[in-house]
């Protein structure tokens, strides 16, 4: 991700593991490990603004979990 985020100045990130399957720690590897990821990549690079689609969902999920 950080090779790819070189001379970047704007991401739009809505990768995410979507679904109601899968196990909590696929779901925490993909979507919340993966986002924690590119923003750390924008980082390193200056990219200047990182739009993150996502869902309501994802909103209940995580309020769930603490």
């Amino acid at each position: 991700l950080v090779a790819a985020c070189v001379g970047v100045q704007q991401v739009v990130h809505l990768a995410a593991k979507v679904g109601d399957w899968g196990t909590w720690a696929e779901h925490q590897r993909v979507s919340i490990e993966g986002t924690e990821k590119m923003v750390e990549a924008c980082r390193q690079n200056s990219v200047e603004l990182i739009v993150l689609v996502s869902s309501v969902s994802a909103m209940k999920t995580r309020s769930l979990r603490g």
